[in-house]
């Protein structure tokens, strides 16, 4: 009996973890709380609690069609922050006089290469969107 080893179930097929479920069902969550707190006497109660299990499945498509475009943008401002930084920090090396000519020519490549690094980024992003359809 020592030797006997417990018996592990695979994961349960068609159950996942997904954040448009979650998105989903927080908005419902969220709807009717709202709902809970009208006065009895308000017709618009009734009405929310009906629309909840609508507004749930309306809430998750949407977070499922706009998230990969959030995170685009999110990632697109952070980079956008990162490379406006980059840029400010050769431009002052740029101005350096004790900096060759040589190192000022690499620097001014890499601004050139930082600013074209925004439209490959696009473009992957536009690849990935016509991909998936």
């Amino acid at each position: 009996m020592a030797n006997v080893k417990p018996k592990v179930l695979p994961p349960a097929k068609g159950i996942t973890n997904n954040i448009d479920d979650i998105a989903g069902a927080g908005g419902g969550m969220i709807l009717l709380k709202l709902a809970q707190n009208l006065p009895e006497t308000s017709q618009l109660k009734s009405w929310l609690i009906i629309l909840v299990p609508a507004f749930t499945l309306l809430m998750k498509y949407l977070w499922s069609f706009c998230s990969p475009e959030i995170v685009f943008f999110i990632k697109g401002y952070k980079s956008k922050r990162g490379r406006r930084r980059l840029i400010t920090q050769i431009d002052n090396l740029l101005n350096d006089h004790s900096i060759s000519e040589a190192s000022k020519a690499m620097l001014r490549e890499k601004i050139e290469r930082t600013k074209l690094s925004t439209i490959e980024e696009l473009e992957d992003h536009l690849k990935s969107i016509s991909s998936v359809g």
